[in-house]
Protein backbone atom coordinates (compact mmCIF):
# COMPACT_ATOMS: atom_id res chain seq x y z
CA UNK A 1 0.00 0.00 0.00
CA UNK A 2 2.81 2.41 1.04
CA UNK A 3 4.42 1.98 -2.20
CA UNK A 4 0.94 2.70 -4.47
CA UNK A 5 0.66 5.86 -2.72
CA UNK A 6 4.43 6.52 -2.89
CA UNK A 7 4.00 5.85 -6.49
CA UNK A 8 1.24 8.35 -6.78
CA UNK A 9 2.65 10.88 -4.65
CA UNK A 10 5.47 10.62 -7.72
CA UNK A 11 3.84 10.14 -10.93
CA UNK A 12 0.99 13.10 -10.43
CA UNK A 13 3.06 15.61 -9.73
CA UNK A 14 5.60 14.30 -12.75
CA UNK A 15 2.97 13.86 -15.10
CA UNK A 16 1.35 17.92 -14.16
CA UNK A 17 5.04 19.29 -14.39
CA UNK A 18 5.58 17.73 -17.72
CA UNK A 19 1.96 18.76 -19.14
CA UNK A 20 3.53 22.48 -17.39
CA UNK A 21 6.79 22.61 -19.64
CA UNK A 22 5.25 21.57 -22.56
CA UNK A 23 2.52 24.39 -22.37
CA UNK A 24 5.38 26.82 -21.21
CA UNK A 25 7.19 25.86 -24.35
CA UNK A 26 5.00 25.92 -27.11
CA UNK A 27 4.03 29.29 -25.34
CA UNK A 28 8.02 30.47 -25.84
CA UNK A 29 8.16 29.35 -29.62
CA UNK A 30 4.95 31.48 -30.02
CA UNK A 31 2.31 29.41 -31.00
CA UNK A 32 -1.38 29.17 -29.22
CA UNK A 33 -1.00 26.01 -26.73
CA UNK A 34 -3.69 23.32 -28.41
CA UNK A 35 -2.60 24.57 -32.09
CA UNK A 36 -1.03 21.87 -34.35
CA UNK A 37 2.30 22.77 -35.55
CA UNK A 38 1.85 23.01 -39.06
CA UNK A 39 -0.80 26.07 -38.74
CA UNK A 40 1.07 27.66 -36.50
CA UNK A 41 4.62 27.28 -39.34
CA UNK A 42 2.23 28.08 -42.08
CA UNK A 43 0.80 31.31 -40.43
CA UNK A 44 4.23 32.83 -39.20
CA UNK A 45 6.12 31.89 -42.77
CA UNK A 46 3.96 34.63 -44.61
CA UNK A 47 5.83 35.74 -47.88
CA UNK A 48 5.64 39.12 -49.45
CA UNK A 49 3.99 39.84 -52.49
CA UNK A 50 6.08 40.32 -55.83
CA UNK A 51 4.94 43.20 -57.85
CA UNK A 52 2.81 42.68 -61.02
CA UNK A 53 3.76 43.86 -63.76
CA UNK A 54 1.97 47.35 -63.18
CA UNK A 55 3.41 48.08 -59.95
CA UNK A 56 6.93 47.51 -61.69
CA UNK A 57 6.18 50.11 -64.08
CA UNK A 58 5.37 52.56 -61.45
CA UNK A 59 8.14 51.47 -59.42
CA UNK A 60 10.65 51.47 -62.05
CA UNK A 61 9.68 55.18 -62.77
CA UNK A 62 9.50 56.21 -59.68
CA UNK A 63 12.86 54.95 -58.75
CA UNK A 64 14.42 56.86 -62.20
CA UNK A 65 12.84 59.73 -61.00
CA UNK A 66 14.24 59.65 -57.49
CA UNK A 67 17.72 59.57 -59.44
CA UNK A 68 18.62 55.81 -57.84
CA UNK A 69 20.81 54.63 -60.51
CA UNK A 70 22.11 51.61 -59.23
CA UNK A 71 18.73 50.52 -58.21
CA UNK A 72 17.14 51.75 -61.42
CA UNK A 73 19.96 49.45 -63.49
CA UNK A 74 18.89 46.30 -61.81
CA UNK A 75 15.26 46.68 -63.19
CA UNK A 76 16.61 46.45 -66.51
CA UNK A 77 16.70 42.95 -68.02
CA UNK A 78 20.11 41.61 -68.52
CA UNK A 79 19.82 40.97 -72.10
CA UNK A 80 18.62 44.76 -72.40
CA UNK A 81 22.16 46.34 -71.16
CA UNK A 82 24.53 43.49 -71.82
CA UNK A 83 27.89 45.23 -72.20
CA UNK A 84 29.63 47.54 -69.98
CA UNK A 85 29.22 50.36 -72.59
CA UNK A 86 25.53 49.88 -73.18
CA UNK A 87 25.02 49.52 -69.22
CA UNK A 88 27.00 53.02 -69.09
CA UNK A 89 24.61 54.52 -71.57
CA UNK A 90 21.72 53.45 -70.02
CA UNK A 91 22.45 54.74 -66.87
CA UNK A 92 23.52 58.43 -68.79
CA UNK A 93 19.83 58.08 -70.21
CA UNK A 94 17.74 57.29 -67.50
CA UNK A 95 19.33 60.04 -65.21
CA UNK A 96 19.57 62.88 -67.74
CA UNK A 97 15.91 63.33 -66.91
CA UNK A 98 14.70 66.28 -64.62
CA UNK A 99 11.73 64.44 -63.90
CA UNK A 100 9.61 61.45 -65.45
CA UNK A 101 6.80 60.38 -64.21
CA UNK A 102 4.06 57.32 -65.34
CA UNK A 103 0.94 59.17 -66.59
CA UNK A 104 -1.01 56.22 -67.70
CA UNK A 105 -0.58 52.70 -69.11
CA UNK A 106 -2.62 50.29 -71.97
CA UNK A 107 -2.05 46.55 -72.09
CA UNK A 108 -0.36 46.75 -76.02
CA UNK A 109 0.20 43.70 -78.47
CA UNK A 110 -2.05 41.35 -76.00
CA UNK A 111 -1.55 38.66 -78.39
CA UNK A 112 2.37 38.21 -78.01
CA UNK A 113 2.19 38.09 -74.55
CA UNK A 114 3.46 35.32 -73.07
CA UNK A 115 3.42 34.45 -69.15
CA UNK A 116 7.02 35.65 -68.85
CA UNK A 117 6.50 38.44 -71.51
CA UNK A 118 4.19 41.68 -71.47
CA UNK A 119 4.23 44.82 -73.37
CA UNK A 120 2.98 48.12 -72.60
CA UNK A 121 1.80 51.23 -74.02
CA UNK A 122 2.62 54.43 -71.24
CA UNK A 123 2.32 57.85 -71.55
CA UNK A 124 5.31 59.47 -69.41
CA UNK A 125 5.23 63.08 -68.34
CA UNK A 126 8.59 64.40 -68.53
CA UNK A 127 10.90 67.53 -68.01
CA UNK A 128 14.18 67.06 -69.79
CA UNK A 129 17.32 68.62 -68.67
CA UNK A 130 19.03 70.93 -70.45
CA UNK A 131 22.03 69.22 -71.85
CA UNK A 132 19.72 66.42 -73.12
CA UNK A 133 16.82 68.55 -74.25
CA UNK A 134 17.91 68.43 -77.84
CA UNK A 135 19.78 64.66 -78.24
CA UNK A 136 18.22 62.70 -80.70
CA UNK A 137 17.07 58.96 -80.59
CA UNK A 138 19.02 56.88 -78.80
CA UNK A 139 20.44 59.16 -77.23
CA UNK A 140 17.42 60.99 -75.51
CA UNK A 141 14.41 61.48 -77.78
CA UNK A 142 12.46 62.83 -75.49
CA UNK A 143 10.10 66.17 -75.52
CA UNK A 144 8.97 68.25 -72.51
CA UNK A 145 5.20 67.06 -71.56
CA UNK A 146 3.69 64.00 -72.40
CA UNK A 147 5.97 60.91 -74.24
CA UNK A 148 4.60 58.06 -75.39
CA UNK A 149 6.58 54.77 -75.55
CA UNK A 150 6.18 51.03 -75.62
CA UNK A 151 8.13 49.01 -73.04
CA UNK A 152 8.57 45.42 -72.79
CA UNK A 153 8.86 43.73 -69.70
CA UNK A 154 10.18 40.26 -68.97
CA UNK A 155 9.94 37.65 -65.93
CA UNK A 156 13.14 36.40 -64.85
CA UNK A 157 14.43 33.44 -62.86
CA UNK A 158 13.79 35.01 -59.88
CA UNK A 159 9.74 35.98 -61.02
CA UNK A 160 10.50 39.32 -61.02
CA UNK A 161 9.52 42.07 -63.88
CA UNK A 162 12.48 43.69 -65.53
CA UNK A 163 12.43 46.39 -68.09
CA UNK A 164 13.52 44.46 -71.17
CA UNK A 165 13.23 47.29 -74.41
CA UNK A 166 11.56 50.53 -74.93
CA UNK A 167 10.29 51.48 -77.85
CA UNK A 168 8.92 54.71 -79.71
CA UNK A 169 6.43 53.04 -81.77
CA UNK A 170 4.84 49.27 -82.49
Amino acid sequence: MKIKSLLLFLIIPTIVVAGLLVYSNTAMLGEQPGSSKKTATAGSQQQTALPTDLEFLKIFFDTVNSKNMPFAMNMLDPSFSSTEESKKTWESYLSSFKSIALKNTEEANKNEWTDIMHIYKVTLTVETSEEYAKATIPYFGYDNGDNIRWITLKKGGDNLWRVAGFATGM
